[in-house]
Formats: structure tokens, sequence, C-alpha cells
């Protein structure tokens, strides 16, 4: 698959313009992201989304689909896009609106970073548990 995808980079002229990384350890993965200019993981099912959470908090708009976990943190057109389910044309258009509006991509970005900080951010998180201990009858 990763021989496929270099060989339509090169194809399309994109190769420039894409990193194929392979493996890399998560507390690099950080660093990788901030280098995005898209973030898109068009799921046919998923759990929380992990690897969105990381993306929206590294500053990078999202893509996904409306399945899953994801509508619990990607509200369209807000903290992201969605994109239709199994529809590589839908993924496509939410790319190029991205890439061609500045500010649907700012908004995205602050948003979604907002989320974060107020839902996802370890040290919420953290308090949250200490008040369930600690504070509930």
């Amino acid at each position: 698959m990763a021989a496929d995808l270099r060989k339509m980079a090169d194809t399309l002229n994109l190769r420039s313009e894409i990193i194929f990384l392979g493996e890399i350890e998560n507390n690099q993965i950080p660093f990788y992201l901030k280098l995005a200019d898209v973030f898109v993981r068009p799921s046919v099912s998923e759990g929380l989304g992990i690897s969105f959470l990381e993306a929206m908090a590294a500053g990078v708009p999202i893509i996904g689909t409306p399945v899953g976990g994801i509508p619990d943190f990607l509200e369209d057109r807000v903290t992201g896009l969605f994109c239709k389910v199994a529809d590589r044309q839908s993924v496509a258009e939410k790319v190029m609106e991205i890439l061609r509006d500045h500010d649907l991509r700012i908004n995205l970005i602050n948003n979604a970073r907002q989320i974060i900080q107020a839902k996802y951010d370890w040290q919420t998180i953290a308090e949250q548990f200490r008040d369930i201990y600690f504070h509930e009858k």
C-alpha cells in the first residue's frame, strides 16, 4: 500500500508536498501533526477517536465522518468538517474547502482548541475525577 501511495504521489507530481513517515515514536506525533495542513480520517466506524483530538490539540483542522464517537467533538463547520462515509469525492471537497477558505480554517482551529482545553485537557480531566471521588455523596 505504501508503495502504491508513493507511486500515486509521483504520478500526480505531489511527491514534494507529501511526507511518507512510516512508523514513528509516539512522542514525535505532535511534531509531525503540526506540519500537516489538514487531518483527514474518513472512518466507517470509530470509538473516541484520540487521533482527532491530538490533531485538534496540535492546531490542525480536521475532517471526519459522523460515526461512532466522532460527533462528540466534531461539530460540522464549528470544530471540523464532516465528509460522507465511503465517499472519496466528499473527502476531496472538504479538503479543498479548508485549503481555500482561510477564515473557515482559522475558525475551525480556534474552536477545536477551545473544545480540547475545556473537555479533553488532562488537567481538566484530573480535576473532574477528583471532584467525582472526593465531592460526590
